[in-house]
Order: C-alpha cells, then structure tokens, then sequence
C-alpha cells in the first residue's frame, strides 16, 4: 500500500535528512533567523522545507540545496507567497507578453528580502543566460 506524504515524513531516513538539514542550518530558520530554542519560545518549531518538489523522489531523496529549514510562520508565509506566484504564474501564461511578466514576477519575490531566495534567483539567472548564450 502506498504512504501518504504525511507517513513518508515520519520515516527513519527523513527524520535523519532533516536533522541533517537543521544542523547545516545552525538549528536557525534561513528566513528570519530564529533559533530553534527561540522558536519553540514564540510556539514555533524549525521545518525543513522542499524548496521544489520532483515527481517520484521521496522526501529524504532531494539534494540538500533544495532543503532549507524553516520556522513555522515562515514556512506557511513562503508556502502562501508560493501558491500564490503559482497562481500569477498560471494567469501569466496566457499572456503574450511573457519575458515583461517574468520579470515582473522576479522583481516582486526579490522584494521579500530573503537573502536565501534572492540567491536562488541570482542561480537561476545565470543559468539562464548560460544556456541563452550558447544559442546564439
């Protein structure tokens, strides 16, 4: 019988990956550096968060740079601000204009301030212009 998600993150190897991922972290939220003696103050506890999610991977089979740790309100804050630029990302394909959209869209996550996210972002755009110049 298949897992769900849910049972997958009570796994020995994932519960070994994200104790991994915490100490990589410092025991720290990466968005708003909490420690983790801090977040179980406020009622907050650390999550190690999927940056991308990979069809057929299990959760303790993804590289350690797409996990990041997280403390709860952070990690609902990112996953709402995802679902939401997933939705816009919807909207935008419709659109003709696609490379202004984009670049809308960029503008406005770099506007969140993470120095994690605007990292990713900066991977993301070399690599881009990586593969554009071997085009032309």
């Amino acid at each position: 019988m298949k897992k769900s998600y849910s049972e997958l993150l009570e796994d020995p190897r994932w519960q070994e990956k994200r104790e991994e991922i915490i100490q990589r972290d410092n025991h720290k939220c990466m968005s708003c550096k909490n420690k983790d003696e801090d977040a179980k103050q406020l009622g907050n506890y650390l999550h190690v968060h999927h940056i991308v999610y990979k069809t057929g991977l299990k959760p303790w089979e993804y590289d350690n740079d797409d996990l990041i740790t997280l403390c709860d309100d952070c990690h609902k804050f990112i996953t709402k601000k995802i679902n939401t630029n997933i939705e816009i990302i919807r909207r935008i394909c419709v659109d003709d204009d696609i490379a202004e959209q984009i670049e809308f869209l960029l503008s406005a996550l770099l506007q969140i301030k993470n120095p994690w996210l605007i990292r990713k972002i900066g991977k993301i755009a070399s690599s881009i212009s990586l593969q554009t110049n071997n085009y032309e």
